[in-house]
Parts: C-alpha cells; structure tokens; sequence
C-alpha cells in the first residue's frame, strides 16, 4: 500500500457520519462515495456524452499487448497503438515512438481529459489526426508557454484547481515527477482525428500516459473536480 492510505490520502479517510437513510450526505462522504465507485466498480463519475474512455490501467480497456486501446464508453471509439511500452502499474511509457490515434471523433464543444506525467520541456498533447500537420492543440516551449494552431480552448486545468486557468502556461504547470489530470474544457477543434505524440520535434519522450477521455460537451468545474477525486483515489494523480 502507497503512503497515501487506503483513500488516497496520507491521514486516510475521516469516519463517516450516520445519515440512517434520510437527508443529504455532506462533501466529505460525496467524495468517499466516488473514491470507493473507484476503487471498486471501475466507473467514471462523469458519463453524459462521453465518446471515448481509454484507460491503460483497467484490462477491458488494455490487457497488456496489442495495438487496440479498447474504449470503455460503449460507443466503439477504439484507438490505435504505435509501438506501446506498457507497465502493469497501469500506463504507457511515453516516447517518441509511441502514438494514440483515433479518426472522428473531435470537432466542436469537447473536452479532452489527459491523465499524464511528463518532464518534457518542448511538446504538444494533439495534432491533425496522425499527419503531424500545421494544425495543433497545446503546444508549449520554454519561450511559448501554451499555443494553439486550427483550435481554440476556452480553459485549460490542473487536477482540480479550476480556479487557475493554464490555457497559455502549460510549460510551468504540467511538468513535473507527479502526474496530472490535464483538461481542455471548451475546446473547437478544426479537424477531427485525435493524434497524440505524432508532431516531430514536439512529442513527448518521457513520461507516462495513464487514461484519455473525451466528451462530446464542455464539462463544468464541478464536473472536473469529481474526475479528479475520482483518479486521485485510485492513487494516479
């Protein structure tokens, strides 16, 4: 067992109070409810108008070999593997050979979850299906912290902390030993494959990539805090 307890958190989880089938549950059991859905149903707390849900970590969605990272949503949204290293602890290693693809399925209103840790100080999270074209979602640099080519993005967040919009600085806010719940939240795509890591000079060659999610609709705040308790109590981010 990690050092974060049985909830994800160093101190483990407070006792829960006895609501004996009646009222409201208070923050803290909400939050105790989707870490257990987590822990043991496997389901994401947040599924209106989710398209894709791969998840390294989760064997119906990748069992260790293979090129397919099989979509949990239910919709068939299958995404194509180049050269995946994978580790049983739940994620993909993160090189310059290694590529997610998936034809169709951006376009407008999205919102694009990357579940991720990486040290790169030079690269993007998509670009034009699997051409490595002009066209590019989150490019960053040490000079150009955050830049966008053929999409906008309304918001751009860390784990929970929406409060903080990295859209236009991602270079000082995702790179880090830790991993992150990255999402892009009102994000107009002009082309409509999803291509992760095909861009060169711009890809990410370390690091791990641990789930991608994307909806068909701008996720609120509150929306991506659940997400985040619920990956916080699995013990990725």
């Amino acid at each position: 067992m990690s050092d974060r307890g049985i909830y994800g958190f160093k101190a483990g989880r407070p006792a829960m109070t006895d609501q004996e089938n009646s009222g409201n549950f208070n923050n803290d059991e909400n939050i105790h409810l989707i870490e257990t859905n987590a822990k043991n149903t496997g389901g994401i707390p947040v599924t209106s108008s989710l398209q894709a849900e791969w998840d390294a970590g989760k064997a119906p969605s990748y069992g260790g070999s293979g090129t397919t990272w099989t979509d949990l949503s239910g919709n068939g949204n299958h995404a194509t593997l180049t050269n995946p290293s994978w580790n049983s602890d739940g994620y993909f290693n993160l090189s310059t050979s290694f590529q997610v693809s998936k034809t169709g399925i951006l376009g407008s209103d999205r919102t694009v979850v990357y579940v991720m840790q990486t040290t790169d100080t030079q690269a993007l999270f998509d670009s034009n299906g699997n051409t490595g074209g002009s066209q590019y979602l989150a490019a960053y640099r040490s000079g150009n912290k955050g830049y966008y080519s053929g999409v906008s993005a309304g918001a751009v967040y860390r784990n929970n902390q929406t409060s903080t919009n990295i859209v236009s600085n991602l270079y000082d806010y995702i790179r880090s030993s830790n991993a992150y719940m990255i999402s892009f939240v009102n994000a107009d795509f002009s082309w409509s494959g999803f291509g992760f890591n095909y861009y060169g000079s711009y890809q990410f060659d370390s690091g791990k990539l641990y789930a991608v999610l994307i909806y068909n609709r701008n996720l609120s705040t509150s929306e991506i805090g659940q997400l985040y308790t619920y990956y916080n109590g699995r013990g990725i981010v």
